[in-house]
């Protein structure tokens, strides 16, 4: 089983606390239900979706992602690349899986749309031990 790097495991439930956990209860069934109809609207609404969302979903997100990335990596073993984009980012999970990976990356870009999961992934990525992580665009 793949787990969270333990800085962004304390990083994440260091942001959790400012939430009530029968809100963020409520907020993940919330969540589940928008998944499963057709997007008519975002499906974050308030920071504690967002919350919800990172503390539900990223840890998935992460596992999937370093799974990829992982298999990229012994088909290609010579590849060793500096820069990353992530296009539709979220909370950052993809850049935390692809530093593990390759320590050597100098600079991630994040895409992201909702203003509220930039600063939750911000605020997880200022705990990251990796500068790239720390100072993503």
């Amino acid at each position: 089983m793949i787990s969270l790097p333990a800085e962004l495991r304390h990083a994440l439930d260091t942001m959790m606390s400012g939430h009530r956990e029968q809100d963020l209860v409520r907020s993940t069934g919330e969540l589940t239900a928008r998944y499963r109809r057709p997007a008519t609207e975002p499906a974050l609404r308030s920071t504690t979706d967002v919350a919800a969302y990172a503390a539900t979903r990223m840890p998935a997100t992460y596992a999937a992602v370093t799974a990829a990335l992982t298999q990229a990596a012994a088909s290609m073993p010579d590849y060793q690349p500096t820069t990353q984009l992530d296009v539709g980012g979220g909370t950052g999970a993809a850049i935390w899986a692809a530093t593990t990976l390759w320590p050597g990356l100098r600079q991630v870009t994040v895409v992201e749309r909702d203003p509220a999961v930039i600063a939750f992934g911000r605020g997880l990525a200022a705990a990251a031990h990796h500068a790239a992580v720390r100072h993503a665009t």
